[in-house]
């Protein structure tokens, strides 16, 4: 089965397959799904389109949705402004009441929801930051169950 979407992101279309099949064959609708690293939404249409329909729980993706230098250089055609909170953009791509869109910088996490089956990290991207959010949200991991995907750090 191949996989792709019409998101922009950076993420490849590798990555988007591997993650769109890994969910598709190993998710259990056990606990929720929490994607750190939104950007533009790439990885969370994918995430929507692999669980299974009768997946009742919620995925919540965070990420400060701030345009800055490097995004409008990457993706100029977007038309997006430097500093511009571009979350509105990100919800029009992506529009379901599974998804629960978090404005938030990483540092300032806090997980008071149910249990985590599923953690994806495109952000943090060093050791120490890695390391904080492991220690927020590994009380909520189910034993045995939950699973994290890296998609990029240093």
């Amino acid at each position: 089965m191949k996989y792709s979407n019409n998101i922009d992101g950076l993420s490849d279309n590798k990555q988007i397959q591997e993650i769109y099949l890994y969910i598709k064959n190993n998710f259990l609708s056990k606990g929720e799904i929490v994607e750190l690293g939104t950007f533009l939404g790439k990885v969370t249409k994918t995430i929507l389109d692999a669980v299974p329909k009768k997946f009742d729980g919620r995925i919540y993706t965070y990420d400060n949705f701030v345009w800055n230098f490097n995004h409008n250089r990457k993706f100029p055609h977007l038309g997006l402004t430097k500093n511009q909170n571009f979350l509105d953009y990100v919800k029009k791509k992506i529009d379901s009441k599974k998804i629960i869109f978090k404005k938030q910088l990483i540092e300032d996490l806090k997980w008071e929801e149910k249990k985590i089956e599923l953690l994806i990290l495109d952000s943090p991207k060093n050791f120490d930051e890695i390391n904080d959010v492991f220690f927020k949200l590994s009380p909520f991991f189910l034993e045995n169950i939950t699973k994290i995907i890296f998609l990029d750090f240093s």
